[in-house]
């Protein structure tokens, strides 16, 4: 099994987020990791609106995700995130689950969500 690599921000919410994302699938996929076979895809908490919808760039970042899992054939896709840190109305879904429907209507399987 290939090692993966999470880049954590303090930023969550702004272009230091973006940024940090962009960084890692670039490193995925210009040093093969792509290739790899991992046991696991991780998406962490990033953002999700009050109504349930993802913003542009959670769905850009799931949907990278999504990319990345099926090229190395992971064998688990975990979703991460309840709202964000300075919201004070709860969504009426979590982010994790928003991310696993999003992630499926991309063509993951649902048998593999932990």
């Amino acid at each position: 099994m290939g090692v993966g690599v999470i880049i954590s921000e303090v930023d969550l919410a702004g272009k230091h987020r973006r940024f940090a994302f962009k960084v890692f699938f670039c490193l995925c996929y210009t040093t093969g990791m792509s290739d790899k076979k991992y046991d696991a895809v991780l998406v962490l908490g990033g953002g999700i609106n009050l109504n349930g919808s993802l913003p542009d760039i959670t769905k850009e970042q799931v949907q990278k995700s999504v990319d990345l899992f099926k090229a190395s054939s992971a064998e688990a896709f975990i979703t991460s995130g309840l709202y964000g840190y300075k919201g004070t109305e709860k969504p009426v879904i979590s982010e994790a689950r928003a991310y696993a429907k999003y992630a499926e209507s991309l063509g993951v399987p649902s048998t593999v969500f932990t």
